[in-house]
């Protein structure tokens, strides 16, 4: 959040949101934070209520994700819930946020099964891994 305040090429309105400030948030409150901010910076968790459990935001009206340590949208996390039941329920035609996941290395746990590993990762964050030359 502070990098984006410091570097955003024109005043960006940033928050962050955490589970003390969000747990006692109404449909309204959350309307209220996305109308007057550009940025909202919160764990998966938090969005992933927002978005799945209480349905006060609809992804649609996002227009990029970025999921931190995304090697670790699995199973049941919060952000394999976020894509599987938000995201994806958009369907094709609809037109969702674009998803930037940032992670060291694309396998959580064994390094067994490594392809269907990556597969399974770029299906659900829908994306392709891409590790640049260094």
């Amino acid at each position: 959040a502070a990098y984006v305040r410091e570097h955003g090429r024109q005043p960006v309105a940033v928050t962050e949101m955490d589970g003390d400030k969000t747990d006692r948030m109404t449909r309204d409150d959350w309307h209220d934070v996305v109308k007057m901010n550009d940025v909202l910076v919160g764990t998966a968790e938090v969005f992933r209520r927002a978005f799945v459990d209480a349905k006060f935001l609809n992804v649609s009206d996002f227009s990029l994700l970025v999921f931190d340590e995304c090697h670790n949208a699995t199973g049941n996390s919060p952000m394999a819930a976020i894509m599987r039941d938000a995201v994806h329920r958009l369907g094709e035609a609809a037109a969702g946020p674009r998803i930037l996941g940032l992670t060291a290395s694309f396998i959580n746990g064994a390094l067994r099964d490594v392809l269907k590993k990556r597969q399974d990762l770029e299906g659900l964050l829908q994306a392709r891994i891409f590790c640049p030359d260094v």
